[in-house]
């Protein structure tokens, strides 16, 4: 980010509620308002032009127009506060326990006292454990002032007590999250276990005694990571219905504790997105369409928020369509993906945006519009600020870029494009031998045929050897990307794509 940008940035973040709140926060503000033009004049712009806001100014008011920006900032944070004040369990108790520091300051103790439950009853329900540790401070600060006991009772041993099992709950959270953070590095780092010695690597993170069981878990936030860590692992490892599982468990959860919804764009919606795309996976389509409109549903406060919940559910309905074989409910909502991805400009990360691209790409493949999917395909390979997200991402492409050019018949450009494939896929080490096996059969056997006739067969031995080799279960996660083995049924059968896929999932 460019230091100058800061503040547009902020203010582009902005919500017209939030910006509504600044005007009238500052209409109560006395002396010079250059800021309010400059707002107004960032607020225009589409891109951060300086050199335009600087001549909004006289020459006098250009000299401070750095002071001018910086006191903008200032404001603009303060204002922000106000607005979000109470939006929030954190918001709320930071602002309960501010007052209790004025009243402690002011000498007024009992007041103090009256107020301290009330907040340690929400921190305590939300399990905000260093909240609970400052309220516990400032009954210990009660004490040396007002002498051996609280009101209530309480001595300073039970203070010390109470503060030992809270530190107890947070260390047990801590050591949940280092676990849950080494199998998350693994995983982004490695994907799916593809042999034995891979698996190992991922048991080894799981051996720990707190992957034992759940009851070693000592608060809501250390269950969420437990189930969690165990729902990666079994995904990471091959078992399906066991991470589904686990992964229900998760979303009830949080839509069983106060906190747990509260959080709209992070744990929860990542638990709904996680549990949905793991639905479509074990074939529990009707759960998958109920948990988009979960999704939908979450009352955003905040763009990044509404831009969050939009990337997550739309990925997960292109991808169920594609699952599903409905090409044509995918290319109804191709047009709401593509306006949001505007609207949403900025605010969404590149691995969604290779994630869109390629399951717009799927979904027109399996419309058998192929230019249009080769025209999606190649935004995620000519884009140079996508091609280090979503790795598993970019090979499938590649080979399905392969798939493509075959059905737009452009048989003279197949052997370049085998060749970069190839290159591509050793380089990022990512060889499946159902990679290499579909890169030599497009490369050694398909040049070769000259009729339909000749095809036909050669489809059905190389159909026959996939099938085999995805019985190896670290081959067969390659159909979640690309299902190639469909695609040459389709072939074979003189059946759509769609027709396939659809015949496979009938009576599900």
């Amino acid at each position: 980010m460019i230091k100058n940008e800061i503040v547009f940035e902020l203010i582009k973040s902005m919500g017209k509620s939030e910006k509504r709140y600044f005007k009238l926060f500052t209409s109560k503000q006395k002396g010079n308002k250059n800021y309010l033009i400059l707002f107004d004049a960032m607020d225009r712009q589409k891109s951060y032009d300086e050199d335009a806001l600087v001549k909004l100014f006289s020459a006098p008011a250009v000299k401070n127009f750095n002071l001018t920006r910086q006191y903008l900032y200032s404001l603009l944070l303060k204002s922000l506060h106000g607005f979000h004040s109470g939006s929030s369990t954190d918001a709320e108790l930071k602002e309960n326990l501010h007052y209790v520091e004025v009243l402690f300051g002011k000498g007024l103790y009992r007041q103090c006292e009256k107020l301290l439950p009330k907040i340690k009853r929400l921190a305590y329900r939300h399990e905000k454990h260093l909240q609970i540790l400052e309220i516990l401070s400032w009954e210990k600060n009660l004490l040396q002032n007002q002498g051996v006991k609280l009101s209530s009772g309480k001595s300073i041993e039970d203070i010390l007590a109470e503060e030992e099992t809270v530190l107890k709950k947070l260390d047990n959270e801590q050591k949940y999250y280092a676990i849950s953070n080494t199998l998350f590095k693994r995983y982004t780092t490695h994907n799916k276990a593809r042999n034995e010695a891979e698996v190992k690597a991922y048991e080894k993170i799981v051996s720990h005694e707190l992957c034992s069981r759940e009851d070693k878990a000592l608060s809501y936030n250390s269950k969420y990571e437990y189930h969690y860590i165990k729902e990666l692992y079994y995904y990471a490892t091959g078992d399906l219905t066991e991470s589904y599982n686990h992964l229900k468990k998760v979303v009830s959860l949080a839509e069983s504790h106060p906190g747990g919804i509260e959080r709209a764009s992070s744990r929860y919606l990542t638990a709904l997105a996680n549990y949905c795309y793991l639905c479509y996976l074990v074939k529990k389509y009707d759960e998958c369409l109920e948990i988009i409109r979960k999704m939908r549903a979450i009352p955003a406060k905040s763009l990044k928020e509404k831009a969050d919940i939009f990337r997550t559910s739309y990925i997960r309905e292109l991808e169920l369509y594609t699952h599903k074989g409905e090409y044509s409910k995918g290319l109804s909502i191709i047009r709401d993906v593509t306006d949001g991805m505007e609207v949403y400009r900025g605010k969404i990360g590149n691995a969604s945006i290779v994630a869109l691209y390629f399951y717009i790409a799927r979904i027109y493949f399996g419309a058998e519009n192929y230019s249009a999917s080769l025209q999606w395909l190649n935004r995620i390979f000519n884009s140079p600020e996508l091609k280090n997200y979503s790795v598993d991402i970019h090979c499938f492409a590649h080979i399905m870029n392969l798939v493509v050019h075959f059905e737009l018949g452009n048989t003279d450009l197949l052997e370049y494009i085998v060749k970069s494939t190839y290159r591509f896929l050793y380089k990022r080490q990512k060889l499946y031998k159902f990679e290499s096996m579909v890169l030599n059969f497009i490369h050694r056997k398909l040049p070769k045929i000259r009729s339909e006739s000749q095809l036909i067969p050669v489809f059905r031995e190389m159909r026959k050897n996939l099938i085999k080799l995805t019985e190896d279960p670290f081959e067969a996660n390659v159909l979640d990307y690309f299902d190639f083995i469909s695609w040459l049924e389709s072939r074979i059968e003189n059946k759509s794509f769609a027709e396939i896929i659809q015949q496979k999932n009938k009576g599900v």
